[in-house]
């Protein structure tokens, strides 16, 4: 879930208005505050905070819906080895 994260932040800060510059360039103009910047903030706060958030819950939820338990754990096992078993004895 992070890599998703991680990959919607740039857009957050690109739909909020985030506008970038290079502090070292010589032909880069100052940059007032404007409402851009307020906006811009928004877009931080929501990448940072609230879409980990967001994802988060979403993971927890299909974490808590598809439970793997030890008895659980133990039939797919079993099933498993009864799988392999049987394509042993097909190829042989």
């Amino acid at each position: 879930m992070e890599s998703v994260v991680f990959a919607l932040i740039p857009i957050f800060l690109t739909i909020y208005g985030l506008v970038t510059t290079d502090p070292d360039s010589p032909i880069s103009e100052p940059i007032n505050a404007s409402q851009e910047t307020g906006n811009a903030i928004i877009g931080v706060v929501t990448g940072v905070f609230l879409l980990p958030a967001v994802l988060a819950l979403i993971g927890a939820i299909a974490w808590l819906w598809y439970p793997l338990n030890g008895k659980k754990i133990a039939e797919m096992k079993i099933e498993l080895d009864a799988l392999h078993a049987k394509k042993r004895e097909e190829r042989l």
